[in-house]
């Protein structure tokens, strides 16, 4: 076994010695203890009640499992303007309480394993992400052509003669101009399949899968344009682009094709603490104590970014609905107002009186167009501003994952570290689990410097999109009323 530069080739020994794991200590289920304890004392009822419902049940059975139209969603933050809080709160509890349940498989089964060197692989590597170092800047090494995939057409199909329907999209990637038609399940698929490899990535959420009201237009447009962001984001990932299974997804238009490299991203054993085999990193070892500083750092920003992005998500969901109802509301009354006096001096019947009756409607018809301007704007540009922070607090919603895996392989080199100061241990062995936890904060460090940059540029576009929105609208709200004022010059 060599250093980080070289690469780590999984071996079959295996120790009796039991794992001890840390996940139990996990930092992100502290963000969900008090919704998760909240929504535990909602589901704990009575033997009684628990009864009633099971003969509620036999009743009105409900599908099995979760068919493919019930199936219960495995993403829960929330978009759109239609959200109501206590939903979105319960929904955020679901989802960090998933990848809490999901770290505790991970630190058992995955990292642990990779970092004591106890995984039995029996698959070659078939493809390998590399991390330079250059100016103290760690990065995942970009290779191959940047390229582009555009999520449309959305379309109503179906199959076993009607019994089944469901919305198919058409994915076009730049590189080969070559359609291909995808369903949400595949998506889902997709999503699930990167989850399960790449332990310690941000892979952003994709939108929920909605029973009720799944076929109506403004539904499904929306749902594209989510999707349109989930797609764009792997597109610009240096790993997520080039790996596989995405690959998969992006170019297999035949559906034979399609099944077996379903099975074989399935059965794919670089998953989860495996996938830091695939991964070469410079051979330079890294500073603990400054490793540790841009982990907290991380921990700290992500903290402090999803309760900004939370608030910030808050404010834009009650400026939309205030526009909805209560700035269309007051629109609505001024144009009345100006409509009854307009009226009252059309009555006049007096030639000296008609231009300002005139004038008085003139002005009741724009507060009536600036109330519509009110209904509609929040769509242009609120909406998409909190389908981005979706994006967003889902990827955030990770980096306690990431954050804990750092802190529990280091805790197996302190461990190994002390063993060989004892003589319990080899100080080859203890290098060996540090070479291998370094692989870890590589992959940690050079995610986060691709995060930082994402983050940096994306918000600089959101927050110009939506100041630019800002601005249209308004003036828009003052070219009316100039045109109303211009009426009694």
């Amino acid at each position: 076994m060599q250093g980080n530069g070289s690469k780590i080739v999984p071996t079959s020994e295996v120790t009796s010695e039991q794992l001890t794991t840390t996940a139990s200590r996990r930092s992100v289920c502290s963000v969900a203890s008090a919704d998760a304890v909240e929504t535990q004392q909602e589901s704990c009822a009575s033997d009684s009640s628990i009864r009633s419902r099971k003969k509620s049940t036999k009743k009105n059975p409900k599908p099995d499992a979760f068919d493919e139209h019930h199936r219960q969603p495995s993403r829960s933050v929330e978009s759109g303007l239609n959200r109501g809080d206590t939903t979105s709160k319960k929904n955020i509890t679901r989802f960090c309480v998933h990848f809490c349940i999901r770290l505790n498989k991970l630190v058992k089964s995955g990292t642990e394993n990779f970092v004591l060197n106890l995984c039995k692989l029996n698959q070659p590597i078939s493809e390998r992400f590399e991390i330079t170092l250059s100016k103290n800047s760690i990065q995942w090494l970009a290779t191959g052509q940047a390229y582009t995939c555009q999520v449309a057409s959305p379309q109503k199909a179906s199959k076993l003669k009607g019994l089944k329907s469901f919305i198919t999209y058409q994915l076009t990637p730049s590189f080969s101009g070559v359609q291909v038609c995808r369903r949400y399940k595949h998506f889902d698929w997709l999503h699930e399949q990167l989850m399960s490899k790449f332990s310690v990535l941000l892979i952003p959420p994709l939108p929920e899968k909605q029973v009720s009201g799944r076929y109506e237009e403004e539904f499904v447009e929306h749902r594209m344009h989510l999707l349109q962001l989930w797609v764009s984001y792997i597109c610009h990932h240096p790993v997520l682009s080039r790996c596989e299974v995405w690959m998969h997804f992006l170019t297999c238009t035949d559906e034979k094709k399609w099944k077996q490299g379903k099975r074989k991203a399935e059965k794919d054993e670089y998953k989860d603490g495996n996938f830091f085999f695939t991964v070469s990193c410079p051979s330079q070892h890294l500073d603990f104590a400054q490793t540790e500083s841009r982990v907290e750092n991380l921990a700290r920003m992500a903290r402090s970014m999803e309760n900004a992005v939370r608030a910030f998500h808050a404010i834009a969901q009650e400026q939309a609905k205030r526009m909805m109802t209560t700035s269309k509301r007051e629109c609505a009354k001024y144009s009345g107002a100006f409509h009854a006096l307009g009226h009252a001096f059309e009555l006049d019947q007096d030639e000296q009186s008609r231009p300002l009756a005139e004038a008085l409607t003139f002005t009741a018809d724009c507060y009536e167009a600036i109330g519509q301007l009110y209904e509609s704007q929040p769509k242009r540009h609120l909406e998409p501003l909190m389908d981005d922070f979706f994006i967003y607090r889902g990827m955030l919603a990770l980096v306690p994952d990431a954050v804990q895996i750092h802190k529990s392989a280091n805790s197996k080199v302190r461990e190994h570290q002390k063993l060989a100061d004892e003589g319990k241990t080899s100080l080859a062995d203890a290098d060996l689990v540090r070479s291998r936890a370094e692989v870890i904060d590589y992959t940690i460090l050079a995610e986060t410097s691709h995060f930082r940059n994402e983050c940096v540029i994306e918000f600089k576009k959101m927050m110009a999109q939506f100041l630019h929105s800002e601005i249209e609208f308004y003036q828009s709200v003052v070219d009316k009323l100039k045109d109303a004022y211009q009426r009694f010059i």
